[in-house]
């Protein structure tokens, strides 16, 4: 068990000899504010790193949410231990690591796993070292009562290209059976990808019976968090999304805007657009210049 202390909660003291220290049970109790078991926890500076929580709610994701969670807890309260696999389909630019970590943030789970292709790269640097960090992190799952592991993008994790079919053989063959035989079913295991098409070649979809998808924004959701960034930036934005010719085509068209190309353009618009205002005509002007 790994422990994980806040340096910023540590008493700074000067350098005194041991027998000088008289240990209370004040100072146990203020030691357990201080110090948190680390083992299996997310870490902290994952949730630092989210940017759209606040706009979460204002999207579909709100509902994927709640639908991931409903499954959760559906197979916490069975009598028989079925595993949980879901596997979400996002369309690029959703948010997905931000839906995740929001999952992660709010769920009562204790012991968490979040793996992604970034933080694999960050602490090993080959296929085996990599895959060797996944099956650890099932191992330790089947240690405690109830895990939850998120597989934030798989298709990266695999390192799967559709141009050639190429991927690591090593990391899908270790993820494969953890996935088809769990021995633990308090394992949840949340998996996303923006290629399902590509999941479905390497046999990764067939391990997830739940399978539910994200696609982008509609017109009202866009309208809504435009209102929502401007009260947060202190700007008073003029004009209707719904009334410019723009949005519409798009919207007939079937050209889908992500909440990341939205949040793009509006940081764009907001230094074209004069004082304390944000003109929609400025935001459809950024959409069309940034090839939206």
């Amino acid at each position: 068990m790994s422990r994980v202390v806040s340096g910023q909660l540590l008493i700074q003291g000067k350098n005194a000899e041991p027998t000088a220290f008289t240990v209370t049970q004040a100072d146990f109790v203020r030691a357990l504010g201080e110090v948190h078991a680390g083992f299996g926890r997310c870490d902290p500076s994952l949730f630092e790193q989210i940017q759209q929580f606040n706009f979460l709610p204002l999207t579909a994701s709100a509902q994927i949410l709640e639908t991931i969670q409903q499954k959760i807890t559906a197979s916490q309260n069975a009598h028989i231990h079925l595993s949980t696999l879901i596997l979400t389909s996002f369309a690029p630019g959703t948010g997905k690591s931000s839906i995740l970590a929001q999952l992660c943030k709010e769920t009562k789970i204790e012991f968490i796993k979040f793996i992604s292709a970034d933080s694999l790269i960050r602490q090993a640097s080959t296929e085996q070292q990599r895959a060797a960090i996944i099956a650890q992190a099932f191992d330790d799952a089947n240690r405690v009562p109830e895990a939850l592991i998120v597989l934030d993008g798989i298709e990266q994790i695999v390192q799967f290209a559709p141009s050639g079919m190429r991927y690591s053989n090593v990391i899908l063959q270790t993820i494969l059976p953890l996935l088809k035989n769990p021995r633990n079913g308090r394992v949840f295991v949340l998996a996303s990808t923006n290629c399902m098409a590509g999941m479905s070649d390497l046999g990764v979809l067939d391990c997830f019976i739940n399978r539910l998808s994200v696609g982008t924004m509609d017109l009202p959701s866009m309208q809504e968090v435009v209102r929502e960034w401007c009260m947060a930036k202190n700007l008073i934005f003029q004009g209707n999304l719904q009334q410019f010719q723009g949005f519409l085509k798009r919207q007939e068209a079937g050209i889908e805007i992500s909440l990341n190309q939205l949040l793009f353009a509006l940081e764009y618009a907001r230094g074209s657009s004069e004082g304390a205002n944000l003109i929609a005509e400025d935001l459809e002007k950024q959409l069309d210049d940034t090839g939206i």
